[in-house]
């Protein structure tokens, strides 16, 4: 029996830091998110798989640019005129809705704007993909229903997917876990006919063990500084006689690093001096942060950062002394 292989990514923000026109010239992360979003594409035509599925946030807001939408509907073009399905899933960042969505009337591009499932014959083998769009409040509630509507038990099939953009119990960022809340779905009202569930909306990847298990293949790029040591990539999947396997494939992801210094203890020039020192360090395509306690002249600093690097300055304390003047009744 031929296996079945298909990918399934998520979370690829694309639109981000991308601005059209730009007000300051300086080094954008927009180019990070689409570099990785297109090896996938690549891969999957290269490989041809059988399938691919996007698990939500394929853009990184609901409102954009007509011409990013089709920057991104051409590159899935490309997968889909080779006769690769391509299925996605509305995220909350769509607010639950893909923009534009009549540039996606291609015969191979799904996209769950509603709860559905849609059967494929995969060299004999019928594969059932479900989705419904994000529940962005209630879906720890509305979840058995969601399910029921995209009227997967009405359908055989010899593979079964789920496809959602949730957080599941037992999901986790960082030193977090979801459990119990409105917006995180219980395990318990998963149909366990189902094969798997795959899973956007967390941006660590992680599988969690279960019946049937769910797959987050995180974000494609680091997308904040809680991510900085996460791996970032995708799941690359296979089927075959009734067994579901799967690989996790690391994608490049710029390096972050946090760089603290405090104007209370030391003067401007030897911050500088320090700053400058611990910059040499750091690869040079580096993401940092800078945050500075106390007072100082951000225009000292800006002028260290190199050119190869994004870099976010912080000043908690400027920043608070700030808020107080404001609200101060003059």
């Amino acid at each position: 029996m031929n296996a079945i292989r298909f990918i399934f990514f998520s979370d690829s923000h694309l639109g981000y830091d991308y601005p059209f026109r730009p007000r300051v010239e300086r080094r954008r992360r927009g180019d990070d998110f689409f570099r990785n979003f297109d090896i996938v594409l690549e891969r999957a035509i290269e490989e041809k798989v059988d399938f691919l599925i996007h698990g939500g946030d394929l853009f990184y807001r609901s409102k954009i640019p007509e011409k990013l939408v089709w920057m991104v509907f051409q590159r899935i073009f490309k997968v889909a005129d080779k006769g690769i399905p391509v299925f996605i899933v509305p995220g909350n960042h769509e607010r639950s809705n893909i923009p534009h969505g009549l540039f996606a009337l291609h015969e191979h591009v799904h996209i769950f704007e509603e709860p559905g499932s849609i059967v494929l014959n995969v060299r004999g083998n019928n594969v059932m993909i479900s989705g419904f769009p994000n529940d962005r409040d209630h879906v720890r509630t509305n979840f058995p229903n969601l399910v029921d509507a995209t009227c997967w038990q009405h359908q055989e099939a010899d593979l079964r997917l789920l496809c959602i953009h949730q957080a599941v119990d037992g999901s986790r960022i960082e030193n977090f876990t979801f459990r119990g809340r409105d917006d995180v779905v219980n395990p318990r009202d998963i149909p366990r006919k189902f094969d798997a569930v795959l899973a956007g909306h967390i941006h660590k990847w992680q599988k969690l063990e279960g019946s049937p298990p769910v797959f987050y293949p995180g974000s494609l790029e680091r997308t904040s500084f809680i991510e900085r040591f996460e791996e970032k990539g995708y799941f690359d999947f296979t089927w075959q006689g009734g067994a579901l396997r799967h690989q996790f494939v690391e994608l490049p992801a710029r390096p972050m690093f946090v760089l603290e210094y405090d104007a209370e203890l030391e003067d401007a020039d030897t911050i500088v001096r320090k700053l400058h020192r611990d910059l040499l360090k750091l690869p040079r395509d580096a993401v940092v942060r800078i945050t500075i306690s106390g007072e100082m002249n951000p225009a000292l600093i800006r002028g260290t950062i190199p050119d190869t690097m994004n870099a976010t300055l912080r000043f908690p304390q400027m920043q608070r002394n700030q808020k107080e003047n404001i609200a101060k009744p003059w």
